[in-house]
């Protein structure tokens, strides 16, 4: 009886380790099927995430190549004025003007108007003649027939076209320019030189972006070298009672790339605006700079604090010795605190 008990029990014991054993594998098997199933998936979205970035950096290079950049535009000019200009070359799909010099003065000193509200209310600085404006064409092809306009008179003023995200390469015929006054206008700069040396091609005075003054310096591109050699000979030439310098343009092949990454960015900004503004939402500030802000706040703490320790000490009449002894207590304090914060922050 007994060896019958114990052979039946050992049996039942190998039948439960075997559903166990066959359990266990089963369980194994879903876990790597999930496992791959979730690799899978996870490989998907990776290429579905690369997929996107590279049809957005296609979309932003597309448009790039479509966009036409106009130069020393007449401040009088409109928008229909210049779809009339550039219709001959295609199909437009956008036109915008960009660097008006507006004059944001109020009433108040520290109040200024917004650049935006500054354009609707007309409020132009006085003397001010040009802006720039961008042309987004349907094709890259009509863009690029576009640029035949560059040089050509339009509302008195020369215009320069060029793609955006390209740079004029005509280096080998091009003077740059120094000492020029504040005030002066890409024109007054044309005339003076073309009767001094020579047809000239284009004429580039470097604006500040946010006062749109001169900065004293451009460059003059002329149409043939031996007009370059001249002004080069000449070294200076008289403008507006200023000695304005004359000195070969050097190369700059550097900032191609970084020009064509700030036409990429600006394409990011107008279409992230665009899609808060569609949602009714405000575009989200940058957070970087928050622990300058933070480091700042805590010295300016620090500063007021130790001010109150040394007012009340006169109040009282301490030594000089105390207030010193004071101060120093007050440092470091705050030298312990710095100490525990890094240690902190290491971990």
């Amino acid at each position: 009886m007994l060896s019958s008990i114990l052979t039946s029990g050992k049996q039942t014991k190998n039948q439960i380790n075997d559903l166990f054993s066959k359990q266990i594998e089963i369980i194994e098997k879903q876990v790597e099927s999930k496992s791959k199933n979730n690799v899978d998936l996870e490989d998907e979205n990776e290429q579905g995430l690369k997929q996107t970035q590279e049809d957005k950096e296609q979309m932003d290079a597309d448009r790039i190549r479509r966009t036409l950049f106009v130069g020393n535009v007449s401040i009088n000019a409109k928008k229909n004025d210049i779809r009339k200009l550039f219709t001959q070359y295609g199909e437009i799909e956008k036109v915008w003007f960009r660097s008006i010099p507006v004059d944001r003065a109020t009433k108040k000193e520290n109040v200024k108007l917004p650049v935006r509200a500054a354009v609707l209310m007309g409020k132009i600085q006085e003397g001010a003649q040009s802006q720039n404006c961008y042309i987004l064409f349907k094709d890259a092809k009509s863009a690029k027939s576009a640029t035949q306009q560059d040089g050509q008179l339009f509302m008195n003023l020369h215009l320069r076209c060029t793609l955006e995200g390209q740079k004029k390469k005509d280096h080998i015929k091009t003077a740059f320019v120094g000492n020029l006054p504040f005030d002066i206008e890409e024109e007054e700069v044309r005339k003076a030189f073309e009767e001094a040396f020579g047809q000239i091609n284009y004429v580039r005075v470097i604006k500040d972006p946010y006062k749109h003054v001169g900065k004293g310096f451009g460059y003059v591109s002329f149409n043939e070298f031996q007009s370059l050699k001249k002004a080069l000979q000449a070294q200076t030439i008289e403008i507006k009672g200023r000695e304005v310098r004359i000195k070969k343009a050097a190369e700059t092949t550097k900032r191609e790339g970084k020009e064509l990454n700030n036409a990429k960015n600006a394409f990011q900004r107008i279409q992230k605006k665009q899609q808060f503004s569609q949602k009714g939402k405000k575009p989200r500030k940058n957070t970087q700079n928050k622990d300058q802000t933070q480091n700042k706040q805590e010295k300016q703490q620090f500063r007021v604090q130790i001010h109150k320790k040394i007012q009340k000490m006169k109040k009282k009449r301490y030594n000089p010795k105390e207030i010193k002894e004071q101060i120093n207590n007050i440092k470091t304090q705050r030298k312990t605190q710095v100490k525990d914060t890094n240690i902190f922050n290491q971990y």
